[in-house]
Parts: C-alpha cells; structure tokens; sequence
C-alpha cells in the first residue's frame, strides 16, 4: 500500500482558503491509496472560535468525500464538528467510494483549553482498508500508550498501521519524533505522524517533520523541517507479518 502525507502551513480559521491551496497542492500527486492531512487541516487548531465549527454535511467533509472519489484514495484528517450541541475534534477515514468512518479525539490538549470547548471522545477507531487494519489517533492522544496499545490473539493483530494527525508544537517536537518511534516499537507496527508546519494565529510555531516508522522503529521517510512537502512510502505488510511471527512479543 502507497501512503502520501501533506506537511503544510494552514491558514488560520479560513475554510475556504484552506481547502483552495489543498486542490493546488494536489493538482499533480501521482496515484496513491492513501493520503493524510494534519489535524483540524482546513481551519488550523482553534479551540475558542465556535464559527469555524462544521456539521457532519459541512463544506470540509464534503471537500474530503470529493478528494476520495477524484483521487481514489482513501482521505484522512480532522475537523471541528458540532453535532447534538457538542463540539468534538473528529477526525474522518474517507474510503474511495466517499463513505466514511470516524473517531473523536480522546485526549484533549488541556494546556489550550482545548477541553474547555470540545467534548471528549470515548470511543477507539480501527477502520479495514485494502486489507490493512489501521487505527486512528489525534495529535494528544500520542502521550498516552494505552490509547494505541496493540494486541495479538491467535497470531492476529489489532491493527498494521497507526496514523496521528497533528498540530504538534516546534517547541516540543522532539517528544513527537520520539514517542512516534516507541509506538512503533511497542505495536510491532508501521507508523505515520503528520505534523504541520508555520506559525497559527496564537503565535506558536511548528516544524513539521511528519514521519513514517516501520516496526522496528526505522524512521523510513521524514519530511524536512518546515517544508511543504508530501511524504511518500510504500508499505509492505509481507516484511511485517514476518517480522511478528519471528518475534511473537505482543503474544506471549
């Protein structure tokens, strides 16, 4: 399977900017199976503007459905969604056929305040796609091992492949490049960490350096620090199937 993962800078709480640059930027990306935004992709990582809040039918979702259905590619990223009078950081696993499936972030980023306007989701996201399981996880959730913990029965694993989305801090961002490779390590599994790049409207700057780790760790590509960049890689179950029944860890 071919993933492809947008670094970018996103223009603070402009939907409709956002989603304008992200049809230039994909214009000439060669055939792939899946491709990956950064979280909340189209309006950058507010947590206090109730405005930039989509519904379920809102003009993100519609734009990733679109995206699938053009590129026949699997679409992945995060939106603010109001739904029921509570506000969640969704992120959507849009399948070529524009159906999809979702999953609200778990651990909110409460040094934003993040928890103060969104609602917590309660519950994990494993989708099945050209016979690979991959879980979904948003940026916070990263600190939390629990969250992506791995688990084999009978030879049979959870998931194949752990995919972040994120607005994760230069600041901090060491932190990033390192639990990414123990989660790869921890899960015997392949890992994807989309970060985004530039300064958001609260003045906090981010690097990039989006990443894909096999299951052993390997950094197999990495996104240069603030670059526009996608990040390519083809990923080959065949190695990790081997690889787990040589060291059956999570079996034991």
């Amino acid at each position: 399977m071919k993933i492809t993962a947008l670094q970018t800078d996103i223009i603070w709480e402009n939907v409709t900017a956002n989603l304008t640059a992200y049809e230039q930027l994909l214009t000439d990306l060669p055939p792939t199976d899946l491709i990956v935004f950064p979280e909340m992709f189209s309006s950058g990582f507010s947590v206090n503007n109730p405005e930039i809040a989509e519904t379920m039918n809102g003009k993100s979702v519609q734009w990733l459905q679109k995206t699938a259905l053009e590129k026949q590619a699997a679409v992945v990223a995060s939106i603010p969604i109001l739904e029921n009078g509570k506000l969640f950081n969704r992120l959507f696993f849009c399948f070529p056929d524009g159906n999809f499936q979702t999953y609200d972030k778990q651990k909110l980023f409460v040094y934003s305040g993040e928890n103060q306007y969104f609602t917590a989701g309660q519950k994990d996201l494993i989708v099945i796609y050209q016979d690979w399981k991959i879980k979904l996880l948003i940026c916070f959730d990263l600190r939390f091992p629990y969250l992506s913990q791995n688990h084999c029965k009978n030879g049979v694993y959870d998931y194949d492949l752990l995919i972040y989305v994120a607005n994760w801090p230069q600041s901090r961002v060491h932190h990033f490049k390192q639990l990414l490779i123990a989660r790869a390590i921890e899960n015997q599994t392949y890992v994807l960490g989309v970060n985004r790049i530039g300064e958001n409207g609260n003045h906090i700057a981010h690097n990039g350096l989006s990443s894909i780790i096999d299951f052993q760790g390997n950094i197999l590509s990495q996104a240069e620090e603030n670059q526009t960049q996608f990040l390519d890689q083809f990923l080959d179950k065949k190695s990790l199937q081997e690889y787990r029944i040589k060291f059956p860890f999570l079996c034991n």
